[in-house]
């Protein structure tokens, strides 16, 4: 009897169910004035402090956390982090390491085109 190949599943983060077309339109919008990665990322960050309605839940580490900011990433000169917070405690955490819940805040999408810029970087 031949073995049986254990499937391997591929885990879908939030941003790959969004419909592709929006989220390219919301990356043409953010970077419409952009002519390389370092004014793509100004413009991206820009629109996502702009049009991410805070405070919304997130799933990190195994943990639901509520995101209250974002900012620019010290130690890697494309990132974004969200600031998170668990109890009275604040941390930083790089925007791709997290899972956004449902309702998706407004402004997601924004997030989303950030995302998608970033895996072709």
């Amino acid at each position: 009897m031949p073995k049986s190949k254990k499937s391997k599943s591929k885990k879908i983060h939030w941003y790959q169910e969004l419909n592709q077309d929006e989220v390219d339109s919301a990356f043409e919008e953010a970077t419409v004035d952009a002519y390389d990665p370092s004014e793509q990322l100004m413009g991206l960050y820009n629109a996502v402090e702009d049009e991410l309605v805070f405070p919304f839940q997130i799933s990190a580490l195994g943990e639901e956390l509520t995101a209250t900011s974002i900012e620019m990433a010290d130690n890697d000169n494309c990132g974004l982090d969200l600031v998170v917070r668990r109890g009275a405690k604040s941390f930083r955490i790089e925007v791709r390491s997290v899972e956004l819940l449902e309702p998706l805040p407004d402004g997601h999408l924004v997030l989303a085109a950030y995302l998608h810029w970033k895996k072709t970087l």
